[in-house]
């Protein structure tokens, strides 16, 4: 039977079988999962990448080419298989027919698969099915709709004890030149790219600290479609690099990455509890987190706004109603326009959109994102908006800051 898993920008699921927690919200509060390398068979445990963005050879086995040559037939070369991803494919497949990966930790297991060989792709799209033809032309028809939506892809299929096939799909809004994911601390590393298509025209860079604390980097923007900026590592100890691109629809997320220095590499997946024992509201709940949060970090608490609640709220049920997620919206323009309809002109603002199965987990996954986590701990904001909407899949939540 088909199993799809369709992930987001900016979505992480987690284990709900951890201890249960209501007020959690720095990288501490993660559980490391035990299971993630393969050491079964007395097999030799592979060595991390340590690089993002290499090019790795690979030969497709006679299942994975079958499959492909089936995809191929219907959709023609839609997509580019790469190495990196194949492997990450290959790995997860054997995670789920061993029986590792729950439904909730699917997407966290996934990610560090693809970390762990080297790939920096963060909007991804995972379908799992089996080999009957059923399963395969189930594959197809989902790809129908969505084919048009990938730029690199990679098949993994593992046999044993049960037979498991993955395709992941990518969509890469930039390509940059190959960096180090482990570094010596006091080095700097410098980032070159490009942007893959003409809807991305600007960049954002942001790094947060192995202390918790995030600095957004200066990026060059180098004619119509490159990019340049440099990183330093000052300490030792596990960096998060992002990187935001700006297109039409708003920024989005295109590399969220750990950078250690002076430390062995760790890829090893990490889970979040769920709130099930917290029956207030979830706008309340948000509000919670957020402004326990900041007295955490010595800051201020948010006042909450009624009219900013309700400029969130509208907004996150335009994109459920709509089909789209993204800060731009084609009938309400940007969150100024937003604001600007009604007469706030605030001195200064910010957005954050996320998509998760629970408001705890969208938090911990905002915490996770350092351009998100730079809003949440922004000293400068006074007041603070929700827009929260429950889906079949768990929420849409908008968050508005201003000042």
């Amino acid at each position: 039977m088909l199993r799809p898993l369709i992930l987001f920008t900016i979505i992480v699921f987690t284990a709900s079988c951890a201890p249960k927690t209501r007020n959690i919200s720095d990288n501490q509060s993660e559980i490391k999962a035990s299971q993630t390398l393969d050491t079964s068979n007395n097999q030799p445990v592979e060595e991390p990448e340590k690089w993002y963005g290499r090019n790795n050879p690979f030969i497709l086995s006679k299942d994975e080419q079958a499959i492909l040559n089936n995809l191929t037939n219907t959709h023609g070369n839609f997509c580019t298989l790469e190495g990196s991803i194949i492997n990450a494919a290959r790995k997860h497949a054997k995670d789920i027919s061993m029986d590792k990966v729950l439904k909730e930790d699917g997407l966290d297991m996934l990610r560090s698969n693809m970390l762990f060989y080297g790939n920096y792709d963060y909007r991804i799209q995972p379908y799992v099915f089996n080999l009957s033809e059923n399963g395969i032309n189930s594959l197809k028809k989902l790809l129908f709709e969505e084919k048009d939506n990938f730029t690199h892809c990679g098949i993994g299929v593992y046999n044993s004890p049960i037979p498991v096939a993955i395709f992941i799909g990518v969509k890469r809004s930039i390509d940059i030149k190959p960096f180090k994911s482990s570094v010596v601390p006091g080095s700097s590393i410098q980032i070159h790219g490009k942007f893959a298509d003409t809807a991305h025209f600007d960049a954002e860079a942001y790094l947060e600290n192995p202390d918790g604390s995030v600095k957004k980097i200066k990026t060059y923007v180098l004619g119509k479609n490159s990019f340049s900026f440099s990183v330093q590592f000052k300490g030792t100890g596990k960096y998060r690099l992002e990187l935001q691109v700006t297109g039409k629809n708003g920024s989005e997320t295109s590399l969220l990455v750990p950078i250690f220095s002076g430390i062995d590499i760790d890829l090893t997946p990490s889970f979040f509890p769920d709130n099930n024992d917290d029956d207030s509201p979830l706008d309340a709940q948000l509000v919670n987190l957020i402004n326990s949060v900041r007295q955490k970090h010595g800051l201020k608490i948010l006042q909450r706004d009624k009219t900013l609640d309700m400029v969130a709220r509208n907004h996150s049920k335009d994109m459920m109603q709509n089909g789209f997620f993204g800060h731009y919206s084609q009938t309400t323009g940007f969150l100024e326009d937003r604001l600007q309809k009604l007469q706030i002109f605030p001195a200064y603002m910010g957005e954050n959109i996320a998509k998760s199965r629970t408001v705890l987990r969208t938090h911990h996954n905002l915490m996770n994102s350092p351009s998100h986590k730079i809003k949440i701990l922004d000293p400068q904001f006074t007041h603070f908006g929700a827009g929260i909407i429950k889906t079949n899949d768990g929420v849409i939540v908008t968050e508005i800051f201003t000042k």
